[in-house]
């Protein structure tokens, strides 16, 4: 299915990009990687699902602070 978006392509590239290399390095063998879009109210819904180890709940409450940089 296609969508029209407007956006930074260069940004939207790395963040899907950087998404899905984490969704396959921290995926064990046999896991699952779920990729899907939809839309609704004019607004696009891109979801990137794994099975994947997660991310570390001290971690998680800070995952959108532009101020901290974490790397684990």
């Amino acid at each position: 299915q296609e969508h029209l978006v407007f956006a930074d392509q260069d940004m939207i590239s790395i963040v899907i990009r950087n998404l899905i290399s984490n969704a396959i390095k921290f995926t064990r063998a046999g896991g699952i990687i779920d990729i899907s879009s939809s839309e609704k109210d004019g607004m696009l819904n891109v979801k990137i699902k794994d099975t994947g180890i997660g991310i570390k709940k001290e971690f998680l409450e800070n995952i959108f602070n532009p101020n901290l940089f974490n790397t684990t």
